[in-house]
């Protein structure tokens, strides 16, 4: 199982929420290493033992404990993803998980959605060297994103909160 050294100090920069360089090293190779993961899952039964067991590797930090995740889930890295029980996950999900994406009880991900932590430099220049910074997203219990809702760095989306198909949510509470 690959993993990535996140006492790194690139890593703690992107996860501590500093402009960071994203094609260092360590972190395109644990990129890309997360994405023959998700490839791997992906072509694995919906309910297979076996997906089941690679996606608690993949997510280390989500409860095994009623999680569903459907056809086509991608994430940047998975060790950035935290979920209490409960967690489902609709088909065609995107997770760019650079820093931390949490979820608490009882939370639906409808198909299409895409949680993004992570921005890119306004200034064209540093834009085009790969600087990024990434913010942390938090998800209340009992939440429903639905279908093609996108949830943006530095979101929080409250608790018992049902955000409607096609919603951009672009800071704290603004759907």
């Amino acid at each position: 199982m690959p993993t990535v050294d996140t006492s790194h100090p690139e890593w703690q920069k992107m996860v501590s929420g500093q402009w960071y360089l994203t094609g260092a090293k360590l972190l395109s190779q644990a990129r890309a290493a997360t994405k023959i993961r998700c490839q791997e899952i992906n072509q694995l039964l919906p309910d297979s033992a076996e997906r089941l067991a690679k996606l608690q590797t993949l997510l280390p930090n989500v409860s095994p404990s009623s999680l569903s995740v459907g056809k086509q889930f991608y994430c940047d890295y998975g060790v950035n993803i935290f979920a209490a029980e409960g967690l489902s996950v609709g088909d065609n999900v995107v997770m760019l998980d650079a820093s931390s994406i949490r979820f608490d009880k009882n939370v639906t991900l409808e198909d299409r959605v895409v949680i993004s932590a992570l921005t890119h430099h306004k200034d064209a220049k540093r834009r085009a060297q790969g600087w990024q910074q990434a913010l942390p997203v938090m998800v209340g219990e009992n939440v429903v994103l639905g279908a093609g809702v996108t949830i943006c760095p530095g979101a929080i989306v409250p608790a018992n909160t049902h955000v409607q198909a096609g919603t951009v949510v672009t800071a704290p509470r603004n759907f």
